[in-house]
């Protein structure tokens, strides 16, 4: 039996469902796992993979007394190509472990020389387990997969990861970020370069660089910095374009507008120089102030979860940095808060802190309300 949406979404029932089937072995992305990490069930062992596993939860994981088994490897390794049973080391650094059998995992430098161990230099990897190439991608596969000096085989080839990493003296594998503009927010590869070109296309920027940024919660997001063809950016117009080209994980939460983009003496955008977003939301709408008692703590649960101040009664939870992992955090919030039970899609379509107040309201006065009625009910 696979889950359904209403199983992962929320918190609640992903616990119920792995109680029903008294599961006590899954796979969890780190972005997820930090969502669900009190609402475990019967789980005895989790295989982290798809992004970087974080010290913090990885420790708090352990202490529950589940086994944590970190994986790493890119879809051209056929995912798996390193294993860690034990992944957190006494500094709080997360080891990916050492290379699964007939996988040969390699360290080198720019000139695809080995470095030493405990040097850092860039992933490549070769094996059984390693795809031929890129459909019709011929420039691509040229580029990632590369001959194999070190086989012995004359066709042997090994895949340039682009991930940096380095040997420890036992043999184990550490993970330390990546060599380029790709990285992974929530599991999903993103290359920046990709969304900087589609902000390009909508007409209203003219120049665009995005970073991948960290929260106060030590949650990734992308903060787009642009240069606007106009004084002041169309933002509901940019979110719409946005959210007609690119899937919900690569739109920016944060927009910075600025005059110029800081240079070097090169003329290259100087990345470095670029501010942190004041707040991580690309909000199309103005501000309106939540009023009542009850859309001042929505208010709060959703600065909390956002990392944002001063959130609108009017502003679009997805719109202003909100993402389906955050979004089974607020359901679980809205319901020790308020005793509620807001289901995964109705709270996808209300979105905002207007509507879902409407909501909580309807159903602490009556809780005999059906679902199917509250379509009828006029928000």
């Amino acid at each position: 039996m696979l889950p359904n949406k209403e199983d992962l979404f929320s918190v609640t029932s992903f616990e119920h469902l792995i109680n029903r089937h008294k599961v006590d072995i899954a796979t969890l992305p780190p972005s997820y796992l930090q969502v669900v990490k009190d609402n475990l069930g019967t789980l005895k062992t989790i295989f982290s993979v798809g992004e970087a596993l974080n010290e913090p939860i990885a420790s708090y994981i352990l202490s529950k007394g589940i086994l944590l088994v970190n994986g790493y490897g890119p879809t051209e390794n056929t995912v798996c190509v390193s294993l860690s049973f034990n992944p957190v080391r006494e500094d709080k650094s997360i080891m990916i472990g050492k290379p699964t059998p007939n996988v040969q995992v390699y360290i080198l430098n720019k000139r695809q020389q080995p470095v030493p161990i405990g040097s850092v230099g860039e992933i490549y990897v070769a094996g059984i387990q390693l795809a031929k190439g890129y459909l019709n991608r011929p420039d691509l596969t040229a580029e990632k997969f590369v001959a194999n000096p070190f086989s012995g085989e004359a066709e042997s080839m090994m895949y340039k990861t682009g991930d940096l990493g380095k040997w420890l003296p036992d043999g184990n594998l550490v993970y330390i970020g990546r060599v380029d503009d790709q990285v992974k927010i929530r599991g999903f590869r993103i290359e920046l370069g990709e969304v900087e070109a589609v902000l390009l296309q909508s007409g209203l920027i003219s120049q665009a660089v995005v970073l991948a940024k960290e929260n106060g919660h030590g949650q990734q997001y992308l903060a787009a910095y642009v240069v606007a063809e106009s004084e002041k950016i169309d933002r509901a117009g940019l979110s719409a374009f946005l959210n007609s080209k690119l899937p919900e994980y690569m739109i920016p939460s944060a927009l910075v507008q600025m005059d110029q983009l800081p240079v070097t003496i090169n003329g290259k955008i100087n990345k470095k120089a670029l501010p942190d977003p004041d707040e991580p939301t690309l909000r199309s709408e103005e501000y309106i102030a939540p009023k009542g008692e009850l859309e001042v703590k929505l208010a709060k649960i959703y600065e909390e979860l956002l990392g944002v101040k001063n959130v609108g009664a009017g502003d679009n939870f997805f719109g202003i940095g909100g993402h389906s992992l955050l979004a089974m955090r607020a359901i679980a919030s809205i319901k020790n808060t308020f005793k509620v039970e807001l289901p995964v899609k109705t709270f996808f379509e209300l979105v905002t802190i207007e509507r879902v107040a409407n909501f909580i309201k309807v159903n602490q006065e009556d809780f005999s309300v059906k679902l199917d009625e509250y379509d009828e009910i006029k928000l």
